[in-house]
């Protein structure tokens, strides 16, 4: 075989080698983006080692009834720090934009009828990994948080504790369920139940019943249910370390809620940025 007809040879076949790893590259899976958007759940992985991951968006809760219109705009920033495979910290800062339409003389009378603007909630968490999950063996993480909430723009007043056990399971290839416990130092515990489907490797959807309660463990009262939502929403991962989020969602009033006829929705949407240092 002649010099030129060798040459040629090679490269077809470093040609063949250069497409097929190419190939190899467009359909390898993308990385596990662990974020805490959209929805109420938590799970229970960290961001990874040595991770710096910013998360947040912007919210609009709407509620009407006979006792007041209420307007609630917030945008927030979560900035959370990958220490090890199994550990992290965060910290969220919540600026809102608040409006109350006064109706009854029921409704309390010294909300202010102007917008209220300004920072609303900040906290500092660290959360772990228990135990990761695989197959039918669940994920589990727990969390610890400093919460400080206010009316905007004034003083962050309502301060207390908020711990969340949360819990991971892959029951099928495309679904998962993620579940919280969430105790708040103040006798207030909150249950979330979030399922989640994967309608491509980058796309997925979700569902999520969040009851809430006042919890007072005196052997005489117990859990005393007080409000529940229900959301749903859509997340899309564009590459290992990008994803943007939407959700929307309505409440669901207790029983005893002293308007019946009261109407309520939010809406949510926002992203997910992974940086790893």
């Amino acid at each position: 075989m002649s010099p030129r007809r060798v040459n040629k040879h090679v490269w077809l076949f470093l040609i063949l080698l250069s497409s097929i790893k190419v190939y190899a590259q467009e359909v390898e899976s993308l990385k596990p983006l662990y974020t805490d958007r959209p929805g109420q759940s938590i799970n229970p992985y960290t961001v990874g080692d040595k991770a710096l991951q910013i998360q947040g968006g912007y919210g609009f809760f709407r509620e009407k009834s006979s006792l007041a219109d209420i307007d609630l705009h917030n945008v927030d920033v979560n900035t959370k720090f990958g220490i090890t495979d199994r550990f992290e910290f965060s910290v969220l800062f919540q600026a809102s934009s608040l409006l109350v339409d006064r109706k009854s003389f029921l409704f309390p009378s010294d909300v202010e009828e102007d917008p209220e603007n300004g920072l609303s909630t900040f906290s500092f968490a660290v959360r772990g990994t228990i135990m990761k999950g695989e197959g039918l063996k669940p994920a589990i993480g727990l969390e610890a948080t400093y919460l400080a909430t206010g009316t905007p723009g004034e003083e962050l007043d309502n301060s207390n504790g908020r711990f969340i056990l949360t819990l991971q399971n892959q029951l099928l290839e495309r679904l998962s369920f993620t579940g919280n416990v969430v105790y708040y130092t103040n006798d207030r515990t909150e249950f979330t139940a979030n399922l989640g489907f994967a309608l491509t490797e980058e796309l997925g959807v979700f569902a999520e019943y969040w009851p809430i309660f006042e919890a007072r463990f005196d052997g005489e009262s117990g859990l005393r249910f007080l409000d529940a939502y229900m959301n749903t929403g859509v997340f899309w991962q564009l590459g290992d370390n990008f994803m943007v989020d939407m959700a929307g969602g309505f409440r669901a009033f207790a029983p005893e809620y002293i308007d019946d006829s009261a109407e309520s929705f939010y809406f949510q949407v926002g992203l997910t940025k992974r940086f790893w240092l």
